[in-house]
């Protein structure tokens, strides 16, 4: 009898323990709280991400001006970066044509001893160009203000050049490369259709173009001077003020 009053006992205080030890449970009702106790389920950020666009396919039409077709692909890396790239052709850069006159003696020098008429017709050639994009106000979709720092190269050949007669330079192919630095402040915005973006962007740059043309000659044919004109390749550095705008589809 005595055994099992303190096997009653033994067994009471255990559970009374017990509950001290796991103390009772208070909740708050909150006003926006659903009856029955049922909490909204919270997206984490890890499964929130998932369903961002991390990858955006752009063409810039801006650069079309400048004789080249040019197709980006921006793909975020983490935090507020992303990188892009892009790769393209080039025909003729009309705006350099146009402007080469202009920015000092050397390139009016190209411009005065040249005819850019007599380069003849262009034959495509590559370009490309890659970049570290940052987003200050942190990552939403590929939107929004962005920096980025960018290296491009761009290449433009004229195989079939009409200058007669040519001293030496014999497989001497005429037309020019730039190796841009550059750096650009830029804008995201969606469109009508959430995929769909346009961008826009301004920045500064530096350009590193060499060109590959031809000067004056004067040469003796028989005792007679015949005029006429020679190969040179000029290097010219000076910089640059950037404008372009994108069409962009991420994904």
């Amino acid at each position: 009898m005595i055994k099992k009053i303190l096997l009653v006992l033994f067994v009471g205080l255990s559970i009374c323990l017990n509950a001290q030890n796991n103390g009772a449970t208070i909740q708050v009702f909150h006003p926006n709280q659903q009856q029955g106790g049922y909490q909204p389920v919270t997206k984490a950020h890890k499964d929130s991400m998932r369903y961002m666009d991390k990858n955006s396919i752009k063409w810039n039409w801006s650069l079309l001006t400048r004789g080249v077709f040019l197709i980006n692909y921006e793909r975020y890396i983490g935090g507020n970066f992303s990188i892009e790239i892009g790769a393209g052709l080039t025909y003729r850069d009309f705006l350099f044509e146009f402007t080469k006159s202009l920015g000092g003696d050397t390139i009016k020098g190209f411009s005065g001893n040249t005819d850019i008429s007599d380069f003849g017709s262009a034959s495509p050639k590559e370009c490309g160009e890659a970049g570290l994009r940052y987003y200050p106000s942190g990552y939403d979709n590929m939107e929004g203000v962005y920096l980025e720092a960018t290296v491009s190269y761009r290449s433009y050949s004229f195989p079939n050049p009409t200058y007669q007669p040519v001293v030496g330079g014999s497989g001497y192919v005429p037309g020019y490369n730039f190796l841009d630095e550059q750096f650009k402040f830029g804008y995201v915005a969606s469109s009508w259709a959430s995929d769909i973006t346009g961008e826009f962007y301004v920045g500064i740059g530096w350009r590193n173009a060499t060109v590959n043309t031809y000067e004056d000659a004067t040469y003796l044919v028989n005792y007679t001077p015949v005029y006429g004109y020679k190969p040179i390749t000029l290097h010219l550095d000076y910089p640059q003020f950037l404008l372009g705008f994108k069409l962009n589809y991420s994904f």
